[in-house]
């Protein structure tokens, strides 16, 4: 509560949790509100590398007319098994949904997926290992496949 910690901090001797509310709404604040951001830079060859994936993707038609497949394979690491700790409430008269801010983790995954000519194909692995995405990949390089970018960033 906002009032309690303006005393707690010595701000002032005492203030109501209403009065806090209108300084501010009079200096449009909105406490409970959050956006967030990625500052992120590129990485320098991050047009290039774009580029390439691009034009990978627009040439694929026709280098599937000529038996040539194009693969998409991904990564994610570290994915949460997360289960809510109580069912979610459902919408009733005068209420929103309610769900559960509390979860029960079940530890971590790592998916690896691909998009091989229109099929997928994934796999999960008990542990995240540079190996297990190594040997999910090598049985997708073959006979008609043409060349190949991995990028780890």
């Amino acid at each position: 509560d906002l009032a309690a910690e303006a005393v707690a901090r010595g701000l002032v001797e005492c203030i109501s949790a209403g009065s806090i509310g209108r300084i501010l709404r009079e200096a449009d604040l909105k406490a409970a509100s959050a956006r967030g951001w990625i500052n992120t830079p590129r990485d320098e060859p991050f047009d290039e590398k774009c580029q390439d994936v691009c034009e990978t993707y627009r040439l694929a038609s026709a280098r599937a007319a000529a038996g040539v497949e194009t693969r998409s394979i991904d990564e994610m690491t570290g994915v949460q098994a997360l289960e809510r700790a109580a069912p979610t409430l459902p919408v009733r008269s005068g209420l929103v949904e309610r769900r559960e801010l509390e979860y029960i983790r079940h530890g971590t995954l790592t998916l690896i997926a691909a998009l091989v000519s229109g099929h997928r194909q994934g796999h999960l692995p008990p542990e995240l290992q540079h190996p297990n995405f190594t040997n999910f990949r090598t049985p997708t390089q073959g006979a008609g496949t043409a060349g190949g970018r991995t990028d780890n960033g």
